[in-house]
């Protein structure tokens, strides 16, 4: 950062003729010229940070194209994924589908035994 223009010299000898002694005159010249040109920026400080800025644009880019490949990898995981369960499911299904078909034909069965060796009514 560049300094500001700030007469150290003048500021002192307007001080002395205030009446303030030599060494007091110029600890308060540089205070206040360490406080007035501590926070000046200059064009060329103001391009630098447009520089670093623009650096960091540039890798918030890669960061987020890289993120979005994995975000795309981990869709096509999951719809394969998906997929596979809806599979699973579907099986389970005719499964439980075949196996209590099975089970109602069984007791219909034992409930047709059971009438045949039953004594009529009456």
């Amino acid at each position: 950062m560049a300094d500001a223009a700030f007469n150290t010299i003048a500021e002192v000898q307007r001080l002395r003729d205030a009446g303030f002694e030599q060494r007091q005159a110029e600890a308060i010249t540089l205070s206040i010229h360490s406080g007035v040109t501590g926070g000046v920026a200059t064009k060329a400080d103001l391009d630098l940070l447009k520089a670093d800025i623009d650096l960091l644009k540039a890798d918030i880019e890669v960061q987020v194209a890289a993120l979005e490949k994995q975000i795309i990898a981990l869709d096509k995981k999951i719809e394969v994924q998906g997929a596979s369960l809806e599979a699973k499911i579907a099986t389970a299904k005719f499964d439980l589908t075949w196996r209590l078909l099975g089970g109602i034909a069984v007791l219909n069965g034992l409930l047709f035994a059971i009438m045949r060796y039953l004594p009529p009514p009456g």
